[in-house]
């Protein structure tokens, strides 16, 4: 026997893990011996344990929960071929010595009749329309069925990595369906499929054998499909594909996001006794639609392409972010995909929109409407999905008013608009920010972090931040590297913010009061002698005029105001 744990989806997908004959526990903590960073996990979230020959799972009252072939688990033995779910992570245990799984195999065949199958889009589906309730099963079903779709909606809402995610789905799945094998076909780019498949009973290494023919039905009149009978349909039964592997009963539901499909779920079973009914097509309708949004949000995520339109000229610009054909220009040696083309399927980030130049607002205009674009000096339309998000640090709609921003193009990025206010407007969380930074800082720079007096935490309170969270975070870098005790005081914070807190009340009892106090005194006289003249002021003090300016703007001095 050669017990181990193979890695199908999260951080450790690929990897080999074998189990000693002693207690391996799994969590976020780096005590563990498997150790993984997911913050789903909980810091000890189960443990193997050697039994019976072989191995158990038992779940360390974990916060999300272990899963044993998408069943939730206290305590299990595990078989040969046996899949755990660990928060985003998912593994096969092995015990014999065949060939470690690196990827499902999904096989397809062709079927040439489906013969006599039901159909149901998503809008015919009681658990998709309240209009439909009424129709559905009884009130204790359609309750134990709508908290088995909530826990599934819950389950894979917030998984940024796809496989997990498939993995997850698939799980659930099984849970709910008496399906004996499955698969998640996700079209790559709207051609081939990836896919992740299961079959529970012959194990992770044996293919799973997909009829083609179904899932094209399903993803073409974007409905799902439900043979219930294989074997007592005369035009499938004789069918070879799945006369082969001895299919009772399959069913297949489109994944879609409005209009566009991503691909497909399919299940069949080879037991007679569990064949699928409407009811599990009803189910799994209702799953694809919940799946299909979370996938979509995965598949966005996961490529994410940067472009900040005020760092480039306005050809290089247009180039970057639309690509070139070879000889398109001068230098042009050879043909180049621009920002937009690469982040095709995810998401494209632009910073600064309020800098594109008119010409270049037309062309994305045209990508925001039409999904095409052409490289420059090219003559072909691209055809392509992506996300937009777009940031500035400027009004738009003044921008709009004053013809320097498109307003088409505006009216068509302002779909959902995120307006995020200056720190010196969100007071409250000045020092709740100033404590992340110092984590962070310490973390960096491998150093203890440091406590935030009171007497600092009043002075960045009461700071005006012209430079917001950036200036913030600067401030508290400073304080780290150059404090010498176990506290950041305002003496370890820059000068500007210390000379803006306001005055108190005996002031010569506050050290740091008394300080700005006796700058002012100082500033306001030498101002008098040179009869409201900074230059000179200046230069009698001296500093250079630039800083008595800076001086003067944090202690509230003006040129005319007297000692």
């Amino acid at each position: 026997m050669n017990p181990r744990l193979v890695g199908l989806a999260g951080p450790l997908q690929g990897n080999v893990y074998p189990l000693p004959q002693n207690e391996v526990s799994v969590g976020r903590e780096s005590s563990n011996q498997l150790s993984i960073s997911d913050a789903t996990l909980s810091r000890r979230h189960c443990v193997f344990v050697p039994s019976q020959g072989g191995f158990q799972v038992r779940d360390l009252k974990s916060r999300n929960g272990t899963m044993v072939n998408g069943v939730p688990v206290d305590e299990r033995q595990l078989e040969h071929g046996d899949q755990i779910w660990v928060g985003e992570s998912a593994f096969v245990f092995l015990l014999d010595e065949s060939e470690n799984p690196q990827r499902s195999i999904v096989e397809f065949t062709e079927t040439r009749d489906l013969g006599s199958l039901l159909l149901l889009r998503s809008d015919e589906s009681y658990y998709l329309d309240l209009e439909r309730v009424s129709a559905g099963p009884s009130v204790g079903r359609m309750a134990r069925e709508l908290n088995s779709l909530l826990k599934i909606a819950s389950g894979i809402g917030g998984i940024r990595d796809r496989d997990s995610l498939q993995w997850q789905l698939l799980g659930f799945i099984f849970e709910i369906v008496p399906a004996e094998r499955g698969a998640i076909l996700l079209l790559d780019r709207g051609r081939e499929y990836n896919s992740v498949a299961w079959d529970r009973v012959q194990g992770p290494t044996h293919p799973v054998r997909v009829s083609r023919t179904v899932v094209q039905r399903a993803t073409t009149e974007r409905a799902g499909v439900l043979v219930s009978d294989v074997v007592g349909d005369d035009s499938l039964s004789h069918t070879q594909s799945l006369r082969d592997v001895k299919v009772r009963s399959l069913l297949c539901v489109p994944l879609m996001v409005s209009e566009k499909v991503l691909g497909a779920i399919y299940l069949d079973t080879r037991n007679p006794a569990q064949q699928f009914d409407e009811s599990h097509l009803q189910m799994m309708t209702a799953v694809a639609g919940i799946a299909s949004l979370a996938l979509d949000n995965v598949m966005h995520c996961e490529r994410l392409v940067q472009e900040n339109s005020e760092l480039r000229a306005g050809t290089l610009l247009e180039s970057e972010m639309f690509g070139h054909e070879k000889g398109a220009f001068t230098g042009a040696t050879a043909q180049k995909k621009g920002k937009i083309e690469v982040a095709e399927g995810g998401t494209l980030f632009l910073d600064e929109v309020s800098e594109l130049a008119i010409g270049l607002q037309a062309k994305l205009l045209r990508v925001l409407q039409e999904r095409e674009f052409e490289r420059v000096g090219g003559t072909r339309s691209i055809k392509l999905d992506v996300r937009v998000i777009a940031a500035t640090n400027k009004n738009l709609p003044e921008e709009v008013k004053a013809g320097a921003f498109r307003g088409d193009l505006y009216y068509r990025l302002n779909v959902i608009t995120v307006t995020l206010p200056s720190l010196r407007e969100r007071r409250e969380d000045i020092v709740a920010l100033a404590e992340h930074f110092i984590n962070k800082t310490s973390r960096r720079c491998n150093t203890r972090p440091k406590r935030l007096s009171t007497d600092a935490q009043n002075c960045l309170a009461n700071y005006s931040w012209p430079g917001n969270v950036r200036e913030l975070e600067n401030a508290i870098e400073r304080a780290m590297v150059l404090g010498s005790s176990d506290a950041i005081f305002p003496e370890d914070l820059p000068e500007s913010i210390v000379e803006s807190a306001p005055s108190v009340h005996h002031a010569a009892e506050n050290y740091y009061q008394a300080i700005a106090d006796f700058k002012r005194q100082l500033i306001s006289r030498a101002l008098q002698n040179a009869g409201g003249n900074y230059i000179a002021a200046a230069e009698a003090l001296g500093v250079h005029p630039n800083s008595l300016l800076r001086l003067m703007r944090n202690l509230q001095i003006r040129a005319g105001q007297t000692a």
